[in-house]
């Protein structure tokens, strides 16, 4: 009984690691897909034509008069 509710202790405490561990990759993911998002648009913005058609294409999708 003891030694099984030592198992289960290791196995609650394994779970929340692994738990953490995933939130952490989790976090770190978001962070670097947004950056990376971040720099092609930077890059591509670097003429402004195309913010001009990004912000006419986005105007046609959502009916916005430009």
């Amino acid at each position: 009984m003891l030694i099984a509710r030592l198992f289960q202790k290791e196995n609650n405490a394994r779970d929340a690691r692994d738990a953490r561990d995933a939130r952490k990759q989790d976090f770190f993911y978001s962070v670097f897909s947004a950056f990376s998002v971040f720099s092609v648009f930077f890059y591509l913005s670097e003429s402004e034509t195309f913010i001009v058609y990004l912000c006419q294409s986005f105007c046609k999708i959502h009916y916005i008069p430009f």
